[in-house]
């Protein structure tokens, strides 16, 4: 834009094998990269750099086997993008993925149900603050009700570290009250009994 003026760059494809539909997109300003995430077939997501008025995209990943409606989030610190979708192959439970950016790629780790219900009309926002995903959805299994849910995302656990159970529900190794118990994996905690 300059001033009221402005002009735009060519069009670039981001999907050159049939029909994309339905897309949804986030951008990282400080990178100059833009996650596509669509349905073609499946669902899917693609890295596109920006250098002034063009756009070049690497090569689209699969998310999904069978959903039709999604929304994403983007966390610049860590360079992830959060998918929020219905699945398919799942009753249509709402259910959510974290993807990794890297140069033009994306990966994406284990999917998670946030409700266990018929989701539709996503849409979704991410709290750098609290590290949550916040996605508000029509619930088709609960009356049609707007719904909105939380999501918290953890992070790796530090072996050998002690955890504790904060009042908002989480782990941190931060003492309180209820001790949880000790890390013996990134993943696994060996609890006190």
């Amino acid at each position: 834009m300059s001033g009221t003026s402005i002009s735009y760059g060519s069009p670039t494809a981001y999907e050159s094998s049939g029909t994309a539909s339905t897309p949804a997109i986030v951008y990282d300003a400080n990178a100059q990269k833009v996650v596509v995430v669509y349905r073609y077939s499946t669902g899917k997501s693609v890295v596109g750099t920006v250098s002034g008025t063009s756009i070049s995209f690497g090569t689209a990943v699969q998310f999904d086997n069978n959903t039709t409606v999604f929304s994403a989030a983007y966390n610049s610190s860590s360079n992830t993008v959060f998918v929020s979708f219905e699945d398919g192959d799942n009753s249509n439970y709402g259910t959510i993925i974290e993807g990794t950016v890297s140069g033009t790629s994306i990966s994406f780790g284990d999917s998670l149900v946030f409700e266990e219900g018929d989701v539709n009309y996503l849409a979704s926002a991410y709290d750098a603050n609290a590290n949550r995903v916040i996605t508000a959805f029509r619930d088709e299994g609960n009356s049609n009700y707007g719904t909105a849910a939380t999501v918290k995302l953890t992070q790796d656990l530090t072996v050998g570290s002690t955890y504790y159970v904060q009042d908002d529900g989480s782990l941190s190794t931060t003492s309180s009250s209820v001790t949880t118990g000790k890390a013996i994996a990134t993943n696994k905690l060996l609890l006190k009994g």
